[in-house]
């Protein structure tokens, strides 16, 4: 297995996660309490939370609504305002959230366990959430299952699930699902 080329690609999955997490306000058709919270933060790539902002999250949260408990885990898992980067309470809220409902964290649990962030990589772990979110229809978990399959990161090396993933997400407009093919099908 070359890990050298899965983390690189795992490097890649993160920077887009860190681009992509400042449209979470703007991609979600949200409760009023999520304008407000956009609203009175937005700085035009997503929210910043504030003491209000945050007060009105740990609300929604306290509530046990699932989306509140992402937003609250990717806070800390990439520090936002007034929470400041705090894995291991990222990954309790992530995981919180996808047990009540929300898989938009599932990404970022791939991320997680299957990088250097905190120390070494659990590619076990991290296939595990590739699959939930691959069998949830996300198109950057099916690219990272593909990856994992290929090279028998967290699972046995199986080709033919590998290329089963990446043209799903393919299919779904990954780019790097594309260019992987690509480069595996020469």
């Amino acid at each position: 297995m070359n890990t050298k080329i899965l983390v690189l690609t795992l490097s890649i999955f993160i920077l887009y996660q860190v681009e992509s997490h400042g449209q979470i306000i703007q991609d979600q058709d949200v409760s009023s309490t999520y304008d407000e919270i956009g609203n009175i933060n937005n700085n035009g790539q997503g929210f910043i939370l504030n003491e209000h902002s945050y007060n009105l999250l740990i609300k929604e949260v306290e509530s046990g609504k699932a989306y509140s408990q992402y937003l609250l885990g990717a806070s800390y898992y990439f520090g936002n305002g007034v929470v400041k980067q705090d894995y291991k309470e990222a990954i309790k809220w992530l995981r919180k959230s996808i047990e009540n409902g929300d898989y938009n964290g599932v990404s970022l649990l791939i991320s997680y366990y299957g990088s250097e962030i905190d120390g070494n990589p659990n590619y076990e772990e991290a296939f595990k959430w590739a699959k939930i979110g691959a069998e949830k229809d996300d198109g950057m978990s099916q690219f990272m299952l593909g990856g994992f399959y290929w090279f028998g990161a967290g699972v046995e090396k199986n080709v033919e699930e590998a290329k089963k993933w990446l043209k799903k997400a393919a299919a779904k407009g990954i780019i790097e699902a594309k260019q992987f093919l690509y480069e595996i099908e020469k």
